[in-house]
């Protein structure tokens, strides 16, 4: 699978608190049917990342099981982080067995690291970033600026998955 960036047409990203989900993720644009996308290790870590069909467009991303994570009592540092504001566009569907899942929630955001293979590049939509590699695979998926009850809704739902 690979991604590719395409210009922000300056789609607003919210945080949507549900049961038994710690993190969904809504990315605001047109209605249309989706295909899905998912990162797991083994089966105790799944995140999935619903894709427009004809626009290839995130349309959703949900973290729907994690069984490694990090409570961090400190905010997140992404001040300089170089991001691109774009939209990523998907080439192909695929599910992807990860070697490493690890979700660090900090007193303002949350981040998932999906790949051992470092971030060279970063894309910005709103307040979701996410991290790629040299051949643009998604290797950490983020988003800032979360307020006390959305950290709490996270941290309460991955500690009940336990």
């Amino acid at each position: 699978m690979k991604v590719f960036m395409e210009k922000n047409d300056g789609a607003n990203v919210k945080l949507a608190l549900e049961e038994y989900i710690p993190l969904k993720i809504i990315c605001e644009g047109r209605k249309e049917s989706v295909d899905y996308v998912s990162y797991s290790k083994g089966t105790k870590s799944l995140l999935e990342i619903s894709v427009g069909i004809q626009s290839k467009a995130i349309k959703e991303i949900m973290l729907l099981l994690c069984e490694e994570y990090y409570i961090l009592d400190r905010k997140m540092d992404i001040e300089n982080l170089e991001a691109i504001n774009t939209n990523l566009i998907f080439e192909g569907y695929k599910n992807v067995e990860s070697n490493i899942f690890i979700t660090n929630v900090y007193e303002d955001g949350i981040q998932m690291v999906i790949s051992s293979e470092k971030s060279t590049k970063y894309i910005k939509m709103d307040t979701l970033y996410i991290g790629l590699s040299n051949t643009y695979e998604i290797t950490e998926i983020g988003m800032n600026q979360l307020n006390k009850k959305e950290i709490a809704h996270i941290k309460n739902e991955l500690r009940l998955q336990q």
